[in-house]
């Protein structure tokens, strides 16, 4: 899915706008603009007057027909600033015998406990690639048997993140993983599935470069990056 244009018409502050948009990565620095994205993204202006939206391959397109479309759409967004442990996320799929644990995830609409998912999960953590941590030369973000993300250097030592947004990057580049992984699940479930776009908001200027180094999304698939914070996510 992408999206190609909109037009606002009377939309929050905006008497008449349109916006045009490429697949990869495109950067958004108005606040009506972005939320205008999050409805489209998550299929919610098809009854809207003031949102007329073209997309490919089809705007009335079903994008989740089984699976666990509430978990998928969680992964449409990525807050900056959030306190999200996406670092976390495959553990706590792996232990559902954990009340605790299980109350922490969103709502997955069941799949989590069948043998389909299971078996999907185990097999991504063994099969799991360790890539290049961007930015940081001589370390690499691993996935652990137990299903959690690190950063370690060649002698498996864990770098030291000083400060928040360096742990919101190390977030940001786990919550990409897990997107891949729901993403893959769904194509599983669904064969007419189609990857949804989805926004970065709040990523600081001087990340923007790092993330695009890390090559941790297809070149044809659509982002939105929002270098201001908007408070309405």
């Amino acid at each position: 899915m992408i999206i190609k244009s909109f037009e606002l018409n009377n939309y929050c502050g905006i008497s008449h706008l349109v916006c045009h948009f490429k697949s990869g990565v495109n950067i958004i620095d108005n606040a009506d603009v972005l939320k205008a994205v999050y409805k489209v993204i998550n299929g919610d202006f098809s009854e809207s007057p003031d949102i007329t939206a073209e997309i490919t391959p089809h705007a009335n397109q079903q994008i989740n027909t089984r699976g666990s479309p509430n978990e998928t759409k969680s992964f449409n967004i990525f807050v900056f600033s959030d306190t999200a442990v996406y670092s976390d996320y495959f553990n706590l799929y792996k232990h559902l015998d954990d009340l605790h644990k299980k109350e922490k995830l969103l709502k997955t609409d069941g799949i989590i406990a069948t043998r389909f998912f299971r078996h999907r999960l185990n097999k991504y953590i063994k099969s799991f690639k360790p890539f290049a941590y961007p930015g940081k030369n001589g370390y690499k973000i691993i996935l652990q048997s137990d299903g959690k993300f690190s950063a370690v250097n060649a002698e498996n030592q864990p770098l030291i993140m000083n400060n928040k947004k360096e742990k919101a990057f190390f977030e940001l580049m786990c919550f990409l993983k897990l997107r891949e992984f729901w993403n893959d699940t769904e194509k599983a479930v669904n064969m007419n599935y189609e990857k949804r776009p989805f926004i970065i908001s709040g990523l600081p200027k001087n990340y923007c470069r790092k993330l695009k180094e890390s090559k941790l999304f297809d070149k044809e698939e659509q982002v939105f990056i929002a270098t201001a914070q908007f408070g309405f996510f």
